[in-house]
């Protein structure tokens, strides 16, 4: 048997050997790839990286980490191959590795081989001009433009102003043929926040450059939420060129003049935190209950079923709708403290244990609850370490086969529940966790049926003590957009929240 400090040790020594073998360097944001913005004279050259076409200048473009990465420009027949400008990364490859210790040489040498211990520097102006031309070429005009989440007081609002943004100009400026692209905000919005770009945050130069590098805007509108006099809210937007970072144009928009529909909507938001994730859990739970006069303690555990259906149910025995932040990849670690419902499903087969009269005896506990209660979490990019506290509405039933008869007892109770853990963001959807949790059993329910299983006299009397339920457990989660949420967003996009000014102008 592997004891729980040899286990840790294995675990960390795991962790060490994962580290040494992909390089600690390789392990970050784009471990692969850097964003360098690459210009030509004159400008709408065709960018291509390892034989793939890619942008046109004035672009940013991912290019792969290495010592010497190359690009191809071409315009009009004239083509260049241009290397790249690296910088060893000091922070990146070589301070990131020294906690490996005297595995560290072992990091440095994979992330030289690999290409990651190199950073991409901007390449200078390639010169494609023909002999004798000395024409002044302008920037085309944005073709492609993206919508930055705009600044506001909470997430909510932040979504609704980023909507009604797009709204309004799709309607102030109609696209015609071949004239731009707006990107929607619903398809890019995952992007920005990835990025580092939220409600209360703007993203980190390297972020921004990888971000625009995969979107390829030539433009970002840039927006934030203010209070005018009256107390409404209004959406102040820049149009800001990202290859030159001058400002193009810029637009006012009321967020709500019909009367506070839009913080109202806000305001359900933050409160109610709907459940957004599907999680199936493995927990190996244990309870144990005192009992008087001299007897030995009954302890219960996840029993060892014959049958593989039963082991399958028996480890995967927790449903639950629950509510996840999103994961703001990028951004620096902060507190924050919400709170939400827990809707809970659970079936066990739990054996008895430690009593003569009660061994291997067992029994079916089916659990049902309602929650609600704060939650107190750190964020740190896609981790998420957290403690929460609920009050339940619950039902349960014990149920057992003793002398070819069915037994069974139900209760329904209020109760409380605790819990700690980690969790992880795999991807935008899919997320798992470790936790450890206390949740009070129905003590009378536990009580009544180990009694009355066990024969003994003094019934129920004879247990004392209470029925917390302590568990161990990881879970897996599957995050979607709650109906009413999905609801709520095609009202804001019709005209419930379309101000009068804006209905006037759809009108002309």
């Amino acid at each position: 048997m592997i004891k729980i400090g040899d286990q840790i040790r294995i675990l960390l020594g795991g962790c060490l050997l994962f580290c040494v073998l992909s390089g600690c360097a390789t392990v970050g944001r784009d471990p692969r790839a850097q964003a360098v913005f690459v210009r030509s004279d004159p400008p709408g050259a065709l960018v291509t990286v390892d034989g793939r076409d890619v942008a046109e200048t004035p672009a940013y473009v991912l290019v792969p980490r290495k010592k010497e990465p190359e690009l191809t420009i071409s315009l009009d027949g004239i083509s260049r191959t241009v290397k790249v400008p690296t910088k060893y990364r000091w922070s990146g490859s070589f301070a990131t590795n020294l906690w490996l210790y005297i595995a560290a040489p072992i990091g440095w040498g994979i992330d030289l081989l690999s290409g990651a211990a190199w950073n991409p520097e901007d390449p200078p102006v390639v010169n494609l001009r023909k002999p004798g031309d000395d024409t002044e070429y302008a920037l085309p005009d944005p073709s492609r433009i993206a919508i930055e989440p705009p600044l506001a007081n909470s997430q909510a609002l932040s979504d609704t102003a980023g909507h009604l943004l797009e709204q309004t100009l799709k309607m102030q400026r109609p696209i015609q043929p071949n004239e731009y692209e707006l990107l929607p905000f619903d398809q890019t919005l995952s992007q920005f926040i990835s990025r580092g770009s939220d409600f209360d945050a703007r993203g980190s130069y390297d972020n921004e450059r990888n971000l625009f590098a995969r979107l390829q805007p030539d433009a970002i509108w840039r927006s934030k939420l203010a209070l005018t006099e009256s107390g409404d809210y209004i959406i102040n937007a820049e149009l800001q060129d990202v290859r030159t970072k001058q400002i193009l144009d810029t637009t006012s928009v009321p967020l709500d003049a019909g009367g506070g529909l839009a913080r109202t909507w806000a305001w359900m938001y933050d409160l109610l935190n709907l459940p957004n994730t599907l999680t199936v859990s493995n927990v190996n739970q244990s309870m144990t209950l005192e009992r008087a006069n001299g007897l030995q303690p009954v302890e219960l555990r996840r029993a060892s079923s014959t049958s593989w259906v039963e082991q399958g149910l028996n480890y995967l025995s927790a449903l639950s709708l629950t509510n996840i932040p999103t994961y703001r990849t990028g951004r620096p670690g902060r507190w924050q403290l919400t709170a939400y419902p827990l809707v809970l499903v659970s079936r066990k087969v739990l054996s008895a244990q430690g009593a003569p009269d009660l061994e291997g005896r067992e029994f079916y506990r089916w659990w049902g609850s309602i929650g609600y209660g704060p939650e107190l979490g750190y964020q740190v990019s896609r981790s998420y370490i957290y403690a929460n506290f609920f009050v339940h509405g619950a039902w349960t039933e014990i149920s057992w086969r003793e002398r070819g008869e069915d037994f069974s007892i139900t209760k329904t109770f209020v109760t409380t529940a605790f819990e700690v853990g980690y969790l992880y963001s795999l991807t935008d959807n899919w997320s798992v966790r470790g936790f450890v949790s206390s949740i009070s059993e129905n003590a009378d329910a536990w009580k009544a049926a180990l009694a009355r299983s066990s024969n003994l006299v003094g019934g129920p009397n004879t247990f004392i003590g209470d029925t917390t339920n302590t568990t161990v457990g990881i879970s897996f989660g599957y995050s979607f957009e709650p109906l009413i949420t999905s609801a709520i967003k095609r009202i804001q996009q019709k005209d419930i929240l379309i101000p009068d000014a804006l209905r006037n102008l759809t009108q002309k």
